[in-house]
């Protein structure tokens, strides 16, 4: 899937103005739920850049994706202007800005459109300096770059060289989830799927209307011994059988991904969960009863993460919002949390379509080494190229291999070649984003060209 979550980065460019010559690097992540501008020096933490008027808690919000849908109104002229205005600083080195998850589902046009009038106004800015890129980056780009985030940050913590064996990683968006597996023979496995939690739960809530069922995973229905069972049952019969307005269902997409890690290859790898992995789990650590130094830790199994969804679900409401056990409630859900029975048993259930041992331990990390593993802190990391940062391994997503991968390229070169793409699951390869196309199942595209097509998005260049 091509991604757009935009990404703002800045080349060398020397300004008197600039106190000591102090340049840094700004990432502009526009995701689903909105734009976070982030500042990268060298060896330091990211820094959310804020403005007092403007965006003073670091995040504009709603993003583009909201404000832009009629690109020539006055609000997307204020909001293009309000982006360039909090970035416009002398030490800021120049931009990059690249889409994922909140562009990537309107038409092709109009994202094109959006990118292209970010540019042309960063263009007439007299304080913006450096160059400027406006581009989508496909989902195994993505997943690469917070894969690169969680090693080195995995790296710095353990004060080791991470490059030999086996790792992993899982993350989840809003609107996307993927994972990375570097093998043992340096190859990487790559995937991304259009079924983040805002997604997943876009997709339930349209199956039960549409199917005429009661929801068990929510609370106002759960509360009852078996509620976890029925919620993870239809939770399965939910994404077997239907999926968002593009592609397929879940289940599909993932049997048609080409290609995922064997059993041995999960086993083999020290798998790493972050983002909205981590905040279920904590979420069910918090309400584990009695505690195990396991759960608290973070390092569970598929079975830790089904037998503890299913006793969540199972609570009745006031013993969700505060067990018995605990004094607080818990940091990350406010008021009462009633989709978080839906979500602990959608996440085990994606485990284990993916393939994951149900005895594989996984490390569910929130920080790393005191910082966040996102996708713009790999991006940062590998700069110019991003198949370097990963110290030239292999990169397989259902070709034989990527070529030119990473930030400098606006698409990496397909090398599918005849072979794996023509065997007979696939109908050749997809140029558009380095997979091979999957042929048709009972006459749907399930992420066709046509689809691709769809959700390309050109590069726009914008030298100062």
């Amino acid at each position: 899937m091509i991604y757009l979550s935009l990404t703002l980065f800045l080349f060398p460019v020397v300004h008197a103005e600039c106190p000591d010559n102090d340049t840094y690097d700004v990432v502009a992540d526009v995701g689903s739920s909105g734009t976070r501008l982030y500042k990268y020096l060298p060896g330091k933490p990211k820094e959310a850049i804020k403005h007092p008027e403007i965006v003073p808690t670091g995040k504009f919000q709603p993003g583009l994706s909201t404000k832009c849908k009629e690109v020539t109104s006055t609000e997307c002229d204020a909001h293009l202007n309000d982006i360039l205005t909090v970035l416009a600083n002398p030490c800021m080195k120049g931009a990059r800005i690249y889409g994922t998850a909140g562009l990537r589902q309107l038409p092709l046009d109009l994202k094109n459109s959006i990118l292209k009038k970010l540019v042309e106004k960063a263009k007439e800015h007299e304080k913006l300096t450096g160059t400027i890129e406006a581009r989508s980056i496909a989902g195994f780009e993505e997943a690469a770059a917070e894969f690169v985030a969680v090693i080195k940050l995995k790296e710095k913590e353990e004060d080791a060289d991470l490059s030999t064996g086996s790792q992993a990683y899982l993350g989840m968006g809003g609107a996307s989830v993927q994972f990375a597996l570097k093998t043992e023979d340096n190859k990487m496995l790559l995937q991304s799927y259009p079924y983040g939690n805002d997604k997943a739960i876009e997709t339930m809530d349209n199956f039960l209307k549409e199917t005429g069922t009661e929801n068990p995973c929510d609370f106002t229905k759960a509360g009852s011994k078996g509620a976890g069972k029925n919620c993870l049952n239809k939770v399965t019969e939910a994404f077997a059988s239907h999926s968002p307005e593009f592609g397929g269902s879940l289940a599909e997409e993932i049997k048609l991904s080409r290609p995922l890690p064997t059993e041995a290859q999960w086993t083999n790898a020290e798998l790493t969960a972050v983002s909205f992995f981590h905040k279920v789990q904590d979420f069910l650590a918090y309400h584990e009863h009695p505690q195990t130094e396991a759960g608290r830790a973070g390092k569970v199994d598929i079975k830790w993460m089904k037998d503890n969804a299913e006793k969540l679900c199972d609570l009745p409401t006031a013993q969700l919002i505060l067990p018995s056990h605990q004094t607080e409630r818990h940091w990350f859900f406010k008021g009462t949390p009633n989709r978080t029975c839906f979500q602990a048993n959608f996440i085990v259930y994606l485990l284990q379509q993916l393939g994951v041992p149900a005895d594989k331990k996984i490390s569910f990390r929130g920080d790393i080494n005191k910082q966040e593993a996102e996708w713009t802190l790999g991006i940062f990391e590998g700069k110019t190229n991003l198949a370097g940062a990963l110290q030239a391994t292999t990169i397989e997503n259902g070709c034989d291999r990527v070529d030119n991968f990473g930030p400098g390229t606006s698409f990496p070169t397909c090398l599918c070649g005849t072979a794996e793409c023509n065997k007979k699951d696939h109908s050749g390869c997809d140029v558009f984003t380095n997979t091979c196309k999957a042929k048709p199942a009972n006459g749907s595209s399930l992420r066709g060209s046509s689809l691709r097509e769809k959700n390309r998005t050109q590069s726009f260049l914008a030298p100062h």
